[in-house]
């Protein structure tokens, strides 16, 4: 299962942000067995870096199964149904002016519905080309690159405010000419640093394409 943990949409970056979700202990963290983890990634054999991501993407599967991970979809699911025109012709009736309170009802009635019957995790393996990726020149170590995964999976699983933050759209204001594309999420500070000391991973992940 290959997530980009990395890059939501504008959207999403800028009700996220305003709203200033943060990450949660609860959320389990990546702990590769591979090698040790003061193995930088550039010493890996590509029997070893097939291995790691194989090791990730079971990771990623663990997390999505896991209380917190079950939350995080379902609330996702009543965030994005709820406020888009489909849901609420769907959940409000056909010609319903929105109301947020009536936004909130729907999506917490929808996170309720997927809670009872959750989805299961969608699972495609992404590490078929992972024994092609070229790591020389990577001297972030194994520990340092599963630090970062695991920060990027809390983010992606704690991100979501809860239905009460949902609203009725107001009358949009006239876009400023020279507005430019939103500010970019802010990475982990752990990223950040091993993207840093590993460049043939930057702003990427071993389930990412080659």
């Amino acid at each position: 299962m290959w997530l980009d943990r990395r890059r939501p949409g504008a959207a999403t970056v800028a009700v996220f942000a305003a709203l200033g979700c943060s990450s949660s202990p609860s959320v389990p963290r990546f702990h590769p067995t591979t090698a040790p983890g003061d193995t930088p990634l550039s010493q890996l054999t590509p029997d070893e870096i097939h291995m790691v991501c194989e090791e990730e993407a079971r990771y990623d599967v663990d997390v999505s199964s896991s209380p917190r991970g079950i939350e995080a979809t379902c609330l996702a699911v009543g965030w994005s149904e709820a406020s888009g025109f489909a849901g609420q012709e769907q959940h409000l009736g056909p010609g319903v002016e929105p109301s947020t309170a009536a936004l909130q009802k729907a999506c917490a009635d929808l996170e309720a519905g997927c809670l009872r019957n959750p989805p299961a995790p969608f699972f495609v393996d992404p590490c078929a080309q992972a024994s092609a990726i070229v790591l020389d020149g990577c001297a972030g170590t194994l520990a340092q690159y599963a630090a970062c995964q695991s920060d990027l999976e809390a983010r992606r699983v704690t991100r979501t405010p809860p239905c009460s933050r949902i609203a009725a759209p107001a009358e949009p204001a006239p876009a400023p000419t020279d507005a430019g594309p939103p500010a970019p999420e802010p990475q982990p500070a752990s990223c950040v640093a091993f993207w840093a000391s590993c460049p043939p991973l930057a702003d990427k992940t071993l389930e990412s394409p080659p």
